[in-house]
């Protein structure tokens, strides 16, 4: 009874332990904040051990690469939410794949796929050149990796087998499929509150700079009288003065 009880108390922890945590994966970018914001993302994505994939800037695009994580395993990943994600990733092979998209506010926010022929039909907008509001949108996509052939014992499932391929053994080759589950939206929201939280801490350009005084203006000189100029008459002074009679 004692052990049914822990476990049962165990279970709601894990099941509550990322109840609270905030999933608006949006982030509201002012005009002229688009290169802050860009970086910003890169910042955040870095932190969290994220290996970026791919990133361009013109058109507002970034991922990242695959993740694995093994949840409790790993103490040292970051992209777990709770306790449950960590028990999750504990006992499934587990991985996640980020991709940060950037659109002009108003337009309509594609759905992330990993889609070439998708991304070359995306309307060419270079959003280094664009100087009005933007938008960020974040979405995390969780895979499973399952192996196929799995044979459950119906006494202990300790003793479940897999089928296995001669041929592929051999070669070293064990086949594998993946299973995509539903997107991470706690990690979602993590991110964009943390771009959010560095756009905030940004020095902004247009901030003035310390007050300085004018300088006085100056006072006026007054005019002083040019010196006489005695050639200006056009006689000399021999010239001027009156002849004496003879």
């Amino acid at each position: 009874m004692m052990r049914f009880t822990v476990i049962l108390g165990l279970a709601g922890v894990l099941a509550c332990s990322g109840c609270s945590t905030p999933t608006d994966p949006n982030v509201a970018i002012a005009a002229g904040q688009y290169p802050d914001a860009f970086e910003a993302t890169r910042e955040s994505l870095r932190e969290l051990n994220l290996t970026l994939d791919r990133v361009d800037a013109a058109s507002g695009v970034i991922t990242t690469a695959m993740k694995p994580s093994s949840g409790f395993a790993t103490p040292w990943d970051l992209e777990q939410s709770g306790a449950d994600q960590e028990w999750e990733d504990f006992i499934n092979r587990q991985r996640r794949f980020v991709r940060v998209e950037f659109v002009p506010a108003g337009e309509e926010t594609p759905v992330a796929k990993r889609d070439p022929a998708a991304a070359k039909a995306a309307p060419n907008v270079d959003l280094r050149d664009y100087a009005g509001p933007v938008v960020a949108t974040v979405s995390v996509t969780v895979e499973r990796v399952q192996r196929p052939g799995w044979r459950v014992n119906t006494k202990s499932i300790n003793q479940s087998t897999f089928t296995r391929d001669p041929e592929l053994a051999a070669a070293g080759k064990f086949p594998t499929y993946t299973v995509e589950l539903e997107p991470d939206r706690r990690l979602a929201g993590r991110i964009a509150r943390d771009i959010q939280r560095k756009l905030e801490n940004r020095p902004s350009d247009a901030e003035p700079g310390p007050a300085t005084e004018a300088p006085a203006p100056s006072e006026p000189q007054s005019a002083q009288p040019a010196p006489a100029d005695p050639g200006a008459t056009g006689r000399s002074a021999d010239e001027s003065a009156p002849a004496g009679n003879g």
